[in-house]
């Protein structure tokens, strides 16, 4: 069910809070942490012995029985479980969670009580997300962390400096590295017992239902087809980027249902022109384009009054266009959106060193190490996106099965297997495409805009005060001349989250 919505809303940025003690004379502890949370406008939805459990107005709760309570959305199966559950014993917890993932997809994290233990489990697909934040007394389980959540418990997250300053290098570490030292994130798919009865449990892993086959083409193009029919759209409108992932899904969503309707949103100023590979795409699959222009630059004042979570924002520029999906959405009676995202999630980490291997042979050493970073700028190596969860979860979560049993092999050379299984549902200046379209000139743009502010907040702030940038660096990167000459703009956008995210923690 989902809690009625409050007015009033929250000053918690969190859909849930679960309460547990772990130590007996920790109840009246417990209680006013509770009380506490309930002060700032969640809502009491269960409790028991040992757990109270707190929901925002709007969050979807359901239990069932006094042994499963869940934060979040089951939906069935497309397709029967594949491989049986594992044995276990009666009324443990890991019983619990393997009748649970043998019955049900889903965007959730459930939690699972027995006379003798209390566990909690994220799905497998990691949709749901869930932190621990725990002393010897009692322990947090939710959604989301922030610094007035763990004021409001007596519990603390120390920064973690190293962590930050990694990201800064590498983007992508955001998305699994720890930036605060006593918060866990839940592995999904994973039992956690919550006293401590046992190490965790893998309760669903890709090598416990993955199929082994030769034909994995046919396989790849079942599953999406299957996935696609699954929800029963009429009216889809497809976000085409222009991109491999999103051509195959307006093309493949065409044959499905006849009133597929696609739209590409590019900037004003042409800095971002993706538009004749969208009408390539488009064309080729039998459907009306809806071309969507914005003048919108990204403004990074909002960072800093933007709630913080467990670690940095990735932003980017997915956020400007939103508005226009929902735009166009609307004005075509729309009854879902569909996108190509989530291509990255499945393939970013599997690169071949192919690609590698055969410049060096053609070129020679030298002159392929020094095209090396000319490479990696033309094959848009770095992700920006700001990632937010997807509302209709069961689209990807029936793919997951499907390509953890593809070999290796046949998925290298940057998404092979996809571009032979797909190939006559995209058109060859698409099929043929190896990069993405390049942002640097609008990123130059938003740089020069937010310059003034960026000033003032980077120069003298904590990241330079923690001795994780330059000052003196920054001082000269952050000068009109320099930003008309750069190609790492794009930088600053993190620089600006990474400070936001940094001040609130500190």
């Amino acid at each position: 069910m989902r809690l009625p919505t409050d007015r009033g809303g929250t000053s918690m940025n969190t859909r849930f809070v679960v309460v547990t003690t772990r130590r007996d004379h920790a109840v009246e502890r417990a209680c006013r942490i509770a009380d506490h949370l309930k002060s700032h406008g969640l809502q009491e939805v269960r409790r028991s012995s040992r757990q109270i459990f707190l929901a925002s107005p709007g969050a979807s709760f359901e239990a069932f029985g006094p042994a499963i309570t869940i934060f979040g959305t089951l939906y069935g199966r497309c397709t029967p479980p594949q491989g049986g559950p594992a044995h276990a014993n009666g009324g443990t917890t890991e019983r619990l969670a393997r009748r649970l993932t043998n019955s049900s997809w889903g965007r959730y994290v459930a939690f699972f009580e027995t006379d003798d233990d209390l566990g909690v489990m994220a799905d497998p697909s990691g949709s749901g997300i869930g932190y621990e934040v725990a002393d010897e007394e009692v322990s947090l389980l939710c959604d989301r962390v922030d610094p007035s959540l763990l004021r409001a418990a007596g519990l603390t997250g120390r920064v973690e400096l190293n962590a930050l300053h990694g990201c800064l290098i590498d983007p992508t570490t955001a998305i699994q590295a720890k930036f605060l030292r006593g918060v866990e994130r839940l592995a999904p798919g994973r039992l956690h017992s919550l006293l401590g009865r046992h190490a965790p449990i893998a309760i669903w892993s890709p090598a416990t239902v993955a199929e082994r086959r030769d034909d994995p083409e046919d396989r790849l193009r079942a599953s999406l087809d299957q996935t696609l029919s699954g929800p029963g759209c009429i009216r889809p409108l497809v976000q085409l980027s222009s991109g491999l992932d999103s051509s195959i899904i307006v093309s493949s969503l065409a044959a499905i249902a006849p009133m597929t309707r696609a739209m590409t949103a590019t900037s004003a100023a042409g800095d971002v022109e993706e538009t004749p590979h969208a009408r390539s795409a488009a064309a080729h699959a039998g459907v009306p384009l809806i071309e969507k222009r914005s003048d919108a630059l990204p403004d990074y004042r909002s960072f800093f009054d933007a709630p913080q979570i467990a670690h940095p924002y990735l932003h980017g520029l997915d956020d400007l266009f939103a508005n226009s999906v929902e735009d166009a959405g609307s004005d075509m009676g729309a009854d879902a959106v569909v996108t190509g995202q989530g291509g990255d999630a499945l393939f970013f980490n599997s690169p071949s060193p192919l690609v590698a291997v055969d410049r060096r042979r053609a070129l020679g050493s030298w002159v392929a190490r020094r095209s090396l970073v000319d490479d990696a700028r033309r094959s848009g190596s770095t992700i920006w996106h700001h990632l937010i969860p997807a509302e209709l979860d069961r689209f990807r979560q029936t793919q997951i099965p499907s390509h953890t049993m593809v070999p290796p092999a046949s998925g290298s050379l940057n998404r092979g297997l996809a571009r032979r299984a797909f190939a006559s549902r995209i058109p060859v200046d698409v099929a043929r495409r190896g990069s993405k379209g390049e942002a640097t000139v609008l990123y130059g743009r938003a740089a020069v805009a937010n310059l003034q502010f960026l000033r003032e907040t980077l120069l003298g702030g904590v990241l330079a005060s923690c001795g994780i940038v330059d000052e003196q660096r920054l001082e000269h990167l952050l000068t009109p001349d320099h930003l008309f000459y750069s190609l790492h703009n794009h930088s600053l956008i993190l620089l600006a989250s990474c400070e936001a995210w940094l001040r609130a923690w500190r």
